[in-house]
């Protein structure tokens, strides 16, 4: 295949990379620890029943398997004590099951297995048998059936964490938790707990527990009755998560837990049966609190029956999707300590008070006019603000029409996606101290604004499905962004080489433009880039090996529809990345693609 060929190939290659933490576990005199032959074998076994992963794995080769990526020995004895697998978006192992083998890890202390792919799978019995485990999390991992009761056998067990197995996990006996007499935190949110037992005499008996988060547990009054009515649990309690759940009828009984600092009823429709004043005043601890989703009106915020002093503690108060109407609740500008507000799908259509402590504000889903009514001039401490789906009627003024405003302005994350139309004035340029910009899914118009130059501290930079023209601006190579889209534009012209000066850059998506003309071999200085899409454009000329010289982190690369593109590499090229996923759709010489 020497010659040049003018035929067009598409391959789609996926290999992904389990992401571990890295432990190196050395003794006295930073002498190697070694583990035992016995713990070795156990680990090898484990690794030749994964299906599939991405390479990580690899180190476990050699004696030496304290210094396996993501394993961790007792600095003295060699014992493994952790075992650190938690997966990411690029990095996961696939198996039919945890194989038996870890059971011969008798002094793990530690397992985090969330992320990964058991599909559908047990969770086994063994785990109960690992007497010294301190730590377990199985969160998001595809585990499926009964709960075993044999983790009931883990009384040195501070942290258990069954939650986001999508319902598929299910209790239907709470007795075993009877064992667990250290635990502190709890996870069981997406576990089907409908027919579970023992929840009351659970409860008793665990005086340890700081944190119970049963979300989306599709619980209701009959399974947690006695639990909701009794005066003797919980005692020490701090976070509690009941949220979307199927609870009716009058609040829950709470005012013994005098310690509860979060609380979460989010979807328990308190509408004809309860007020919000009520709960504030019998758990005066609480410093957040949801409730999202519960049919609050504003009769149920009404000053007047509110107590000041207790309100004086929130710090994060979630309101959102009720339909409080579309006057600002006055009450919460009494709120000294509130810092993070959510009243996003609220009704809103009035203009925002002055909250100087406010940190955190979101309000996406409302009816509000222009941008000034969210308050972003004049909330000068403000450090993020997010109004997703809020189309404005009017376009956002170069000039604020408030002569109030801020003489520095403290907003690091800013997300106005769906709201906004027509050119970015340059007033945006007074937020110097963005980190992170999202004016994505807009209906902005013109070129990419020239003050963008100045936000020295910008590391998020989303403009994607919006309608800018002209040529991507040499500028942003200034920047020290992490993350880049410009993708669903008209930005025409070349891509400019000074995007390969971006040394932190992770992901690059320029993807579905009217670019043109060669892709700039500075992007193989890219380092840490991880996502490269440039597809469905007018790129030309040849792709070559410099153009990955120094990407050993990519793992997406899509340079599809760009049908002028060629692909020049020598027969025996080795990319130094190892891909999850490639598409191209481009002609090429020497078709030798190696990943």
């Amino acid at each position: 295949m020497g010659n040049q060929m003018g035929l067009g190939i598409h391959i789609i290659f996926v290999c992904v990379f389990l992401f571990a933490a890295t432990y190196t576990c050395l003794g006295v005199g930073n002498v190697s620890v070694i583990c035992s032959k016995q713990e070795r074998l156990a680990l090898l076994n484990f690794k030749l029943s994964v299906k599939y992963d991405s390479g990580i794995l690899s180190s476990w080769v050699g004696n030496e398997c304290c210094l396996w990526e993501g394993i961790q020995c007792d600095a003295v004895t060699g014992n493994v004590q952790r075992l650190h697998l938690k997966a990411n978006y690029y990095y996961y192992i696939s198996a039919n099951m945890v194989n038996s083998s870890l059971a011969e890890l008798r002094h793990l202390k530690y397992i985090n297995l969330s992320g990964n792919r058991f599909h559908g799978s047990r969770i086994p019995e063994f785990i109960g048998s690992l007497k010294q485990l301190r730590y377990l999390n199985l969160s998001d991992a595809g585990f499926e059936g009964i709960i075993p009761p044999h983790i009931g056998n883990l009384s040195n067990l501070k942290v258990l964490d069954l939650s986001s197995n999508h319902y598929k996990l299910k209790a239907d006996d709470m007795a075993w938790a009877f064992g667990l007499s250290s635990l502190e935190l709890l996870n069981l949110s997406e576990v089907d707990l409908s027919g579970a037992q023992n929840w009351d005499m659970m409860l008793h008996m665990i005086p340890s527990l700081r944190e119970l988060s049963l979300s989306h547990c599709r619980l209701s009054n009959v399974n947690l009755g006695p639990f909701l009515n009794s005066s003797r649990i919980l005692p020490n309690i701090k976070h509690l998560d009941l949220g979307y759940n199927s609870f009716k009828g009058p609040l829950p009984v709470l005012q013994n837990m005098t310690s509860l600092t979060f609380l979460s009823l989010s979807g328990f429709n308190h509408s004809l049966t309860w007020n919000f004043p009520n709960l504030l005043s019998i758990i005066p601890s609480l410093s957040e609190l949801h409730l999202s989703g519960c049919g609050l009106h504003g009769t149920h915020l009404s000053s007047p029956h509110l107590n000041f002093s207790t309100l004086s503690n929130i710090q994060r108060l979630d309101l959102s999707d009720n339909p409080l109407g579309g006057i600002f609740p006055s009450f919460l500008t009494n709120m000294s300590s509130l810092e993070v507000l959510d009243l996003s799908y609220t009704m809103l259509n009035s203009s925002l008070p002055i909250m100087p402590k406010l940190l955190e504000l979101h309000l996406s889903g409302n009816k509000l006019k222009q941008i000034e009514d969210v308050g972003i001039w004049r909330e000068c401490h403000l450090k993020q603000l997010v109004v997703v789906d809020n189309e404005f009627g009017m376009e956002m003024l170069d000039s604020p029409k408030n002569a109030s405003e801020c003489s520095q302005y403290s907003l690091e994350l800013l997300e106005l996606r769906g709201s906004l139309k027509g050119r970015i004035p340059e007033t945006l340029g007074r937020l110097t101290n963005l980190r992170h910009l999202d004016l994505s899914k807009n209906k902005l118009t013109g070129t990419i604004p020239e003050f963008v130059r100045g936000l020295r501290f910008l590391q998020v930079l989303y403009l994607h499905l919006n309608q800018f023209i002209g040529p991507i601006p040499k500028f942003l190579g200034n920047l020290n962004l992490t993350q880049l889209d410009l993708s669903y534009n008209q930005l025409n012209g070349s891509i400019p080489e000074s995007i390969g000066k971006l040394a932190s850059l992770t992901d690059l998506y320029l993807r579905s433009n009217l670019l043109n003309g060669t892709i700039p071999v500075s992007i193989g200085q890219l380092t840490k880039l991880v996502v490269l899409d440039i597809s469905n454009n007018s790129l030309d000329k040849a792709v070559t090996e410099a153009h990955f010289a120094n990407t050993l982190m990519l793992k997406d690369l899509d340079a599809s529809s760009n049908t002028k593109l060629t692909f020049n590499a020598s027969h025996g090229w080795i990319p130094p990345f190892h891909l999850r996923y490639l598409d191209f759709l481009l002609r090429y010489n020497h078709a030798f693609i190696v990943v």
